[in-house]
């Protein structure tokens, strides 16, 4: 665990030295995913098989997902990334994306995800706030950082580490 603490504060402080878009940002997306998966426990029906990521609709997001796939697992765990046309066709995964430009749908995702302990991942200010577990946000200082809803993650009853704790903006 400490050397996870060690990793996450090198790749804040990195971040945090330049001014990031949200676009710009895409590339990271792989490992933070990762990193928050491998700090976050999921209930025990769902620690076998693979680890799957999900991600409605198009976003440049997922070939950076797709490419941390290919090199890292989760506990053991191959990784795979999902492509959901529309909030319609989405099916279990462990993860789900929920891009910028269909942030207005949050409360159909919700419902269709809900209770199924997944880890709901937004990109747009407000969005931890309607529900979603991570919201990742560029604050003021230009900064790369994330939302976590405490609440949302305890009713998907998924729990997370100190450590990914520590460099959240707790809501």
């Amino acid at each position: 665990m400490k050397f996870r603490a060690i990793i996450l504060v090198v790749v804040f402080v990195l971040i945090g030295e330049s001014a990031f878009s949200q676009k710009s940002n895409y590339p990271l997306y792989g490992y933070f995913f990762y990193t928050i998966a491998k700090n976050v426990e999921w209930p025990d029906q769902y620690k076998s098989g693979d680890f799957i990521i999900g991600v409605i609709g198009e976003s440049e997001a997922t070939q950076h997902l797709k490419l941390m796939a290919m090199k890292k697992d989760i506990a053991g765990r191959p990784i795979k990334i999902v492509e959901f046309e529309s909030i319609s066709d989405v099916k279990f995964c462990h993860m789900l994306l929920l891009p910028k430009d269909l942030s207005s749908q949050i409360g159909a995702v919700l419902k269709k995800v809900s209770g199924k302990s997944v880890l709901l991942i937004t990109e747009k200010e407000g969005m931890a706030l309607k529900g979603s577990c991570v919201n990742f946000v560029v604050n003021r200082e230009g900064k790369l950082g994330f939302e976590m809803n405490k609440n949302a993650l305890e009713k998907e009853k998924l729990k997370t580490s100190s450590e990914l704790s520590r460099f959240a903006i707790i809501l």
